[in-house]
């Protein structure tokens, strides 16, 4: 019995140490994107999936989704950047996460705005404002409201883009 406990604690404490440096890689992921350095940061996220996937960290393989996705987007790949947050919209659904779920479909919707596709950019955008206003999330609300208003402004309704930045 004591051998099968130590067994069991030696997963855990595996698991733990997993799930650790699954979020050092994410986290320095983020450093290197924020400094513009795309090819360390898809390195260290991708390092950390494969970490998060090894422990069945969900949460973290949702995140980490998202965090390629927009290195992705920011390397100018928007496909692959799709196919990611949309991987990871469909897992923080999943977990029920609906503010997991409202930032993946903003980064939906700034995506498909970005490359002109604006009624898919605002499908997303309003279900993402929709699930922001259930959280209670001002600041993401006022995000969102943004990002909606850039839609407008890019389909040349002044009236609407300054009406939703001003919301």
């Amino acid at each position: 019995i004591a051998q099968r406990m130590m067994k069991q604690n030696n997963a855990a404490i595996n698991r733990i140490g997993t799930i650790h440096y699954a979020a050092y890689c994410n986290n320095t992921g983020f450093v290197h994107q924020q400094n513009g350095d795309m090819p360390q940061a898809l390195n260290f996220y991708l390092e950390g999936l494969k970490y998060y996937e090894a422990s069945n960290d969900k949460y973290g393989i949702a995140n980490t989704l998202g965090n390629i996705g927009t290195v992705y987007d920011e390397q100018g790949d928007w496909q692959q950047a799709l196919v990611n947050i949309k991987q990871c919209l469909s897992i923080m659904t999943e977990l029920k996460d609906k503010t997991g779920m409202a930032v993946a479909l903003n980064n939906l919707g700034t995506i498909y705005n970005n490359h002109g596709l604006h009624n898919e950019a605002l499908n997303y955008l309003e279900q993402s404002l929709a699930l922001h206003k259930q959280t209670e999330d001002i600041e993401n609300q006022g995000l969102v409201l943004s990002n909606i208003g850039g839609v407008y402004d890019k389909l040349n309704d002044n009236e609407k883009a300054i009406a939703y930045y001003r919301a």
